[in-house]
């Protein structure tokens, strides 16, 4: 500890050997250095706390000894004790670091604000000690954090702007929610209300710079998982989440090929498997399955599927078809389409007129035709042109026409 003191001693040495003529600039800069160097102190002494407090939580029994073994039925649950949204310790940690993310910072005094902080995402890694009670925010905490996230910051400000933010804040307090093993209704329903977010994201966040919609994906479905390993932990302590329908379609349309999340729903009581929403899940289910996948990475093909693509698309307009369900079915789009395309491709000879582009967009789903002709472009089609407008009217769709299958389904999904 004292290197760092020296350091920083010798850095606040360095600023203060800066004269200045303006007296406004020496007062500002003065300032600056005290609240460095209050800062600093700070953190060093919740630094060396920590290490007093790590030893009292061990011998209380309230986090495991690192250096003792201990049995299967000795373990217990870690609870946490923070009461604010970001633990004192990580504010004033971050803020030595200079790692206060914009939304947190206080107006005024452009320092970390206790009543906008965040507790950070930490990525666990081998070797990292237990987190201390008071890293962790019990669920009562979460729930209001989670609050604050979308009734206060969403709320106010564009999901764009607030997108990498909130995204890193929800894993956190799901990461909470972890440590503490927690699957009681608070964590059901904060799970659920960050699967909404992702969902809404996929859409919304759609073609936006730096965005990607598989990363997101990949996170939504980590939340439906423990979303569906809570319902069915809930079925021991006789509970009913209101809400376990529409996510248990949720998690058939997010893994929309896979067989054996289908056989996992196939298996629920009757009031979830005959739910309406869960039937609509079903429905669209059926309808977007491929039998002419040829990458070995992708899922298995479907047998004996018939490719209805364009009662997919007409489905999804339908009233029962939620936003929601919507939004989570656009993901796939662009893999559903690029089977359509290949199959209506082997179905027609090269002696047939050009496919009409206003018949294409309404099978499809398309917005506009331009759309249409732009993602038969990208697939490499030929486009057939009006010679007095010069606008798309056809596409060839024949056995011998040029296809390629290949882009990737985020490079299709921006145009």
């Amino acid at each position: 500890m004292s290197s760092v003191n020296g350091a920083a001693t010798a850095r606040l040495a360095r600023f203060s050997g800066v004269e200045s003529e303006n007296r406004y600039e020496n007062v500002c800069q003065s300032q600056l250095l005290q609240s460095l160097w209050r800062t600093l102190t700070r953190y060093l002494q919740l630094k060396k706390d920590r290490e007093a407090a790590r030893a009292k939580a061990i011998r209380d029994g309230l986090i495991p000894d690192p250096n003792r073994k201990t049995r299967l039925e000795e373990a217990f649950n870690l609870v946490g004790t923070c009461e604010d949204m970001c633990p004192e310790f990580e504010r004033e940690q971050r803020e030595y670091q200079r790692a206060v993310d914009k939304w947190e910072l206080n107006p005024v005094t452009r320092r970390i604000d206790p009543k906008r902080a965040v507790k950070t995402f930490h990525r666990p890694a081998a070797g990292d000690e237990t987190p201390l009670p008071s890293d962790v925010r019990p669920p009562h905490v979460l729930k209001m954090t989670l609050d604050y996230l979308i009734h206060d910051l969403l709320e106010s400000n564009s999901l764009e702007a607030t997108h990498h933010f909130l995204r890193d804040r929800t894993r956190s307090i799901r990461q909470d929610f972890t440590l503490q093993h927690e699957n009681g209704l608070i964590a059901i329903e904060c799970h659920e209300r960050i699967a909404r977010l992702h969902i809404l994201s996929l859409h919304e966040m759609r073609g936006v710079q730096d965005f990607t919609e598989h990363m997101e994906m990949e996170q939504l479905r980590k939340v439906l998982q423990s979303i569906v390993e809570f319902y069915d932990d809930s079925r021991y302590s006789n509970t009913l989440p209101p809400n376990e329908p529409e996510f248990r379609a949720y998690h058939l349309l997010a893994h929309i090929r896979d067989p054996d999340v289908a056989r996992q729903l196939e298996r629920q009581p009757a009031h979830i498997l005959d739910s309406p929403i869960v039937q609509v899940a079903l429905d669209l289910r059926s309808l977007a399955q491929r039998n002419n996948i040829t990458s070995s990475r992708r899922a298995a093909n479907t047998e004996a599927t018939q490719n209805f693509f364009s009662r997919l698309f007409a489905t999804i307009r339908q009233p029962q078809v939620s936003f929601m369900m919507a939004c989570l079915m656009e993901y796939h789009f662009a893999d559903i389409r690029k089977g359509a395309l290949k199959a209506m491709k082997s179905s027609f000879r090269e002696a047939h007129k050009a496919f009409p582009i206003g018949t294409l967009t309404e099978m499809l789903g398309f917005d506009d035709e331009t759309q249409t002709a732009s993602f038969a472009s990208a697939c490499r089609l030929e486009l057939v042109l009006d010679p007095a407008s010069a606008m798309p009217v056809g596409v060839k769709l024949h056995s011998k026409a040029l296809f390629d299958g290949k882009l990737s389904a985020r490079a299709l999904g921006c145009i």
